[in-house]
C-alpha cells in the first residue's frame, strides 16, 4: 500500500544517523513524522547489524520497533507444533513494530534472510509522541492500516498465484540458515502438499527455477542460491494484480 510521502525531514538528523540510516528513515513511516517528532527520536536509535539466520527480535523480546537499513528480513509467526510461517518481509526503509507500539504486545519474531543493518527506536517515546500528537498517531494509524493490507495481498496472493510463483514463496517461508546459506530440506511431496499440487507438478517449477539460477537441487536438500529474486517474483506479480 502506498502512503503518503514524507514530511519536513530535519536538517540535523544526519547528526544522529549515517547516510544509509537517514536514506531508510526518510522513505520509511519514521520520515513522514513531524519534524520535531523525527528530532526527538534519532538521538534515541540504536543501530545493530544482524548476520543472515540470526534473529533481530524475539517475540519474548522487550518491545520493539525497528527500521530495516540494509538487506531483506523476513517477520514470521509460529505454530502451537513449532512450525514457523512467514508473514511479510522487510526491505530498506520498511519499519516493523507497529503492534507493539498500539497494545504492548509482540506476536511475531523478525529473522535476517541476508544480513543486515537495523536501527532500533524507542518503544516508550514513540508511543508517547502517538498518544500525545495527534499527526504522530495518524501516520501510525496509516502505517497499521498499510501492513493489514499487506499482509491480506499476502494471503490471497498465495491463492491466486501460479504454481511457479507459489512453490517460490514457499520454498522461502520453509528455508533455514545454515552454513551454505538458505536451505529448505522439505521434499517435492512436502511443497506439493503445501501448495495444494502435485509432486510432479511441483518438480517441474523446481526445474524451471534451478534453471533460472533461483535455486540449487541436491539430494538432500534445496538451496536458495538468489532469495531476492524469489521473492521478486512472488511481489512483483502481486503488485501487478493490484494494478489491473
Amino acid at each position: 500500500m502506498t502512503l503518503p510521502g514524507p514530511s519536513v525531514v530535519p536538517a540535523d538528523l544526519d547528526s544522529f544517523l549515517d547516510e544509509p540510516t537517514v536514506e531508510a528513515w526518510s522513505s520509511s513511516q519514521l520520515g513522514r513524522l513531524p519534524a520535531a517528532a523525527q528530532a526527538e527520536l534519532a538521538p534515541l536509535t540504536v543501530r545493530m547489524r544482524v548476520s543472515a539466520g540470526q534473529m533481530i527480535y524475539r517475540q519474548s523480546d522487550p518491545p520493539c520497533f525497528v527500521l530495516v537499513v540494509r538487506g531483506l528480513a523476513r517477520i514470521r509467526a509460529q505454530s502451537m507444533d513449532g512450525r514457523y510461517v512467514t508473514i511479510r518481509y522487510m526491505h530498506p526503509g520498511d519499519c516493523v513494530g507497529i503492534v507493539t507500539v498500539v497494545t504492548d504486545q509482540q506476536p511475531v519474531d523478525a529473522e535476517a534472510v541476508t544480513d543486515c543493518d537495523v536501527v532500533f527506536v524507542d518503544v516508550g517515546t514513540l508511543r508517547r509522541l502517538a498518544t500525545t500528537q495527534a499527526q504522530v498517531g495518524w501516520v501510525l494509524a496509516q502505517s497499521a492500516a498499510a501492513s493489514c493490507i499487506d499482509v491480506i495481498d499476502l494471503m490471497t496472493g498465495n491463492l491466486f498465484l501460479s504454481v511457479r510463483q507459489r512453490v517460490a514463496r514457499h520454498l522461502l517461508d520453509l528455508s533455514d540458515n545454515t552454513d551454505e546459506g538458505l536451505v529448505v530440506k522439505v521434499g517435492q511431496q512436502g511443497i506439493a502438499d503445501a501448495i495444494g499440487s502435485v509432486r510432479e507438478v511441483v518438480a517441474r517449477a523446481l526445474r524451471d527455477l534451478e534453471a533460472s539460477g533461483l535455486v540449487e537441487r541436491t539430494k538432500q536438500c534445496i538451496r536458495l542460491t538468489d532469495p531476492s529474486a524469489l521473492h521478486r517474483l512472488v511481489t512483483e506479480s502481486q503488485a501487478a494484480r493490484r494494478r489491473a
